[in-house]
């Protein structure tokens, strides 16, 4: 399923660069092509060339896998939201934390979360 995961995403990813390195240039085949499948070493060149060629695509290195090898993560937006990303990691920080929720949720469901007995032990748990 990881193999698959990755050709999907690969094709995606190549379907939206449009002026850079294709797949079948770098890898001399397409990706789900019969009997290719390509290794770490050969996605990682690939990759660091896209981050080379498209201000859309920035190439993360996240950690150490278990192998020892590097982790990417490909961030493939456009180049406004590559300036805003501090924002967006400190907005999905708190989203993961469960902090600042309830101004998404409606007024109605917010209050009625909040009256009687129930309400009272839910609003006391919430972080302020």
């Amino acid at each position: 399923m990881t193999r698959a995961a990755t050709a999907i995403c690969l094709a995606a990813l190549a379907g939206t660069l449009t002026a850079q390195t294709s797949p079948m240039e770098q890898f001399g085949n397409n990706l789900g092509d019969d009997y290719f499948l390509a290794n770490y070493q050969q996605l990682t060149e690939y990759w660091k060339k896209l981050d080379k060629e498209s201000p859309r695509f920035k190439l993360v290195d996240i950690g150490t896998t278990e192998e020892g090898r590097t982790q990417y993560m490909a961030i493939l937006t456009s180049p406004e939201n590559h300036k805003r990303l501090d924002r967006y990691k400190e907005t999905s920080a708190k989203l993961a934390r469960g902090r600042y929720l309830d101004r998404w949720r409606p007024a109605c469901q917010r209050s009625s979360l909040r009256s009687g007995a129930d309400g009272d032990r839910l609003a006391a748990r919430q972080p302020q």
